[in-house]
């Protein structure tokens, strides 16, 4: 079940994560816990602790069925300005605040594609050229895991500069 997307302001939220590509999209299910747990171990060598529900940051999805991805935990501290002593594998940075739009889907997670899709659609329908560039945090498209089979998909719309 998906909700109709909502709009919503997000304050940037500082977080620490994995970021990796994936040969396949279906691997996200089962890699992000594993992903997850290895960040909530270094956070707690740190002495940081998580601030919200772990989430998964998609960069780019492949032709050939890859995906470039960050699975993370958002944070209490700006680590971001802290030198990281722990594993290699772990990254700091800030999901940028802005507008967001965001749907909830309860549901299994094979049927999430379908929600990311339904959300990017609506996005593309009001201007949203799809996922982000590097450079540009407008069409970063997030997935927080709140419960159980309930997930917020949230896609980060493009600014809109003062006078237009």
């Amino acid at each position: 079940m998906l909700t109709p997307p909502q709009l919503q302001m997000c304050d940037a939220r500082p977080y620490a994560a994995i970021r990796t590509r994936l040969r396949r999209a279906d691997q996200v299910a089962a890699l992000a816990p594993l992903m997850w747990a290895e960040v909530r171990s270094w956070l707690a060598f740190e002495g940081r602790l998580e601030a919200g529900p772990p989430f998964v940051r998609y960069y780019a999805l492949g032709t050939d069925g890859s995906v470039e991805l960050e699975a993370g935990l958002t944070i209490f501290s700006p680590l971001h300005e802290i030198p990281t002593k722990g594993s290699g594998r772990i990254v700091t940075g800030v999901l940028p605040e802005g507008e967001y739009a965001t749907l909830l889907h309860t549901g299994p997670y094979d049927e999430l594609a379908a929600a990311r899709a339904s959300l990017e659609s609506w996005g593309r329908g009001n201007g949203v050229k799809g996922l982000r560039a590097h450079d540009d945090p407008a069409g970063e498209l997030l997935e927080f895991y709140l419960r159980d089979q309930e997930t917020e998909i949230a896609l980060h719309l493009p600014s809109i500069p003062e006078g237009l």
